[in-house]
């Protein structure tokens, strides 16, 4: 069932203060069969069910707003004539632009962003350039409920937010003076929806297609009290003073409900004449705020540009953060190993160092006693070489002696076969005492015991000295005493018989010596193979000394 009839197209400026119910009131226009456009703005979670604006729209008023100097949030008025601005022609232009793409076949279309409370009359203008039929919906809430909202969503302070009310509301009021319009409060939308939408379009001679009967389940629906937050009526405590609104916006409430009960709109002219009219006293000081305010909200927008890259920065870095935790866990597990392991080492090492200061103890010991060797073997070779002196000594005076027995052999004649038989055997032992001399002359037995033979050998010649000078008697008196040298003849043979056996004597004597100086020999050849053994045992263990402490150096 239609309420109204009406020739052409006709679009719908949905105007109202932010957080007041401007979304709803948009859907339901939409049900009611005001189309929108295709490029509409994504849900968010500050409005799950949707925000219901046309995204060009929105980016047109953007683009103008920033043009202009202002944001969406800005409390100033707006620069004086700005709509004859090249900013306010470019944005006519490109609303034209979007109508005719998007909205000039429709019968009835609608668009809503509250930007367009400041905005609107670049709107009506360019809605009357292209003949469309224009008519105003201004949607207005409870200022506390809208404060509250803007509060907990931006963080806005509840003065600024009262402020944006009254401005966005008389700026809506003031540009559609000169078009059909009608009001709707929250409250009316979410409490009596049907009543009211039935008044918007008697008001504004819209006929509804489909209609509300029709559109009712769809309405229904979408409009759940569960997303109605904020509520004044439901509050169980007394709103704080400080965040009461102004006597001057529950006046402009007031009106608005009044407004929207069919009552006119000149309680809503008065009130905006004084607005207005005291509003001029603010522009230079709110200018000035304002503008110290952009530059912290800048600042602190780049700060929380730096927050959020250096945010990203660290959320990029986390996995190598994490990674680097589990690489120090790692090398920390490792690095109690290898500290148990140089423990160990450690332990190892003491025993080592212990075991290399007993080798070294053993080792000084080895090499003092070697030190006495080399000092008792050099005094030996000493004593060996004064032995040997001596020796050649008695060697030379032998060879004197064997001289003079040769002499003395040759004037006896007649003893010529005993004193030579007793010279060649003298000669025998003296080249045995010689050869046992040079093959053991390291020793002072040996020489000793060659210097006393030696001397009973020189007591033997003295004796044969004797003899030979008692045979030199004899051999005088020989003529007259041959008949008792024949008798003596039998005491010679047992002299020699006696000096042969004193000579076997003397040969097994020699031979006992040269046995034992075989066995000093034999013990002496065993002593210098131990001394040899002791000398290499030494400097193997002092090699293994060295190889066990330049590690414990390093």
């Amino acid at each position: 069932m239609t309420v109204g009839t009406t020739d052409g197209a006709t679009a719908l400026l949905v105007l109202g203060m932010h957080r007041s119910g401007t979304s709803a009131v948009t859907r339901v226009l939409n049900l009611l069969g005001a189309h929108l456009g295709a490029d509409l703005l994504m849900a968010q979670a500050d409005n799950k069910r949707g925000f219901w604006e046309h995204a060009e729209a929105v980016a047109i008023h953007e683009r103008l707003l920033t043009a202009l100097g202002r944001t969406w949030h800005d409390t100033r008025e707006l620069p004086h004539g700005w709509l004859d601005s090249a900013a306010a022609k470019t944005a006519t232009s490109e609303i034209v632009s979007l109508i005719e793409r998007d909205m000039k076949e429709k019968r009835l279309w609608a668009v809503k962003d509250p930007r367009m409370c400041r905005l609107a009359p670049i709107w009506i203008d360019a809605l009357h350039k292209l003949g469309i039929d224009t008519k105003a919906v201004l949607v207005v809430r409870e200022p506390y409920e809208v404060a509250s909202s803007l509060h907990m969503r931006d963080g806005w302070s509840y003065a600024h937010a009262y402020l944006m009310w009254a401005e966005h509301l008389l700026d809506a009021y003031r540009a559609t003076v000169s078009v059909p319009r009608a009001l709707l409060t929250y409250d009316q939308l979410m409490d009596g929806w049907e009543q009211h939408l039935t008044r918007l379009g008697r008001e504004l001679a819209v006929a509804w297609d489909p209609s509300i009967q029709e559109a009712r389940p769809s309405i229904e629906a979408f409009l759940t009290p569960m997303e109605r937050h904020h509520r004044t009526s439901e509050l169980h405590v007394p709103i704080p003073p400080e965040r009461l609104p102004p006597a001057f916006l529950q006046k402009l409430y007031e009106a608005c409900a009044r407004a929207s009960q069919e009552a006119g709109w000149s309680g809503l002219e008065e009130l905006s004449q004084v607005f207005y009219e005291v509003a001029g006293l603010f522009v230079g000081p709110m200018g000035e705020l304002i503008r110290d305010r952009d530059k912290a909200a800048q600042a602190r927008a780049a700060e929380e540009a730096l927050a959020l890259e250096r945010l990203d920065i660290i959320h990029r870095l986390q996995p190598e953060l994490e990674q680097s935790h589990r690489e120090r866990s790692r090398f920390e597990v490792l690095a109690v190993e290898r500290l148990e392991r140089i423990q160990q080492l450690d332990d190892e090492l003491a025993k080592c160092t212990k075991e290399c200061s007993r080798f070294e103890v053993i080792a000084v010991e080895r090499l003092e006693r070697i030190q006495q060797l080399d000092v008792e073997l050099a005094d030996a070779t000493e004593e060996c070489s004064r032995f040997e002196v001596l020796a050649v000594e008695r060697l030379e005076r032998i060879q004197q002696l064997d001289a003079k027995l040769a002499l003395y052999a040759t004037e006896r004649n007649k003893f010529e076969a005993i004193a030579a038989e007793q010279l060649e055997r003298a000669r025998q032992m003296e080249s045995e005492l010689s050869q046992s001399t040079k093959e053991r002359n390291k020793y002072e037995v040996l020489a000793v015991e060659r210097l006393e033979r030696t001397r009973q050998l020189e007591a033997e010649l003295a004796h044969a000295i004797r003899e030979s000078a008692r045979f030199e008697v004899l051999a005088v008196e020989r003529a007259e005493r041959i008949h008792q040298l024949e008798a003596e003849q039998a005491g010679i043979l047992t002299s020699k018989q006696e000096a042969e056996r004193l000579a076997g004597e003397r040969l097994s004597h020699l031979q006992q010596v040269e046995a034992d100086l075989a066995a000093h020999l034999e013990e002496v050849r065993q002593l210098r193979r131990q001394f040899d053994q002791l000398r290499a045992w030494a400097g193997s263990r002092w090699w293994l000394l060295k190889r066990a402490i330049r590690p414990v150096a390093s």
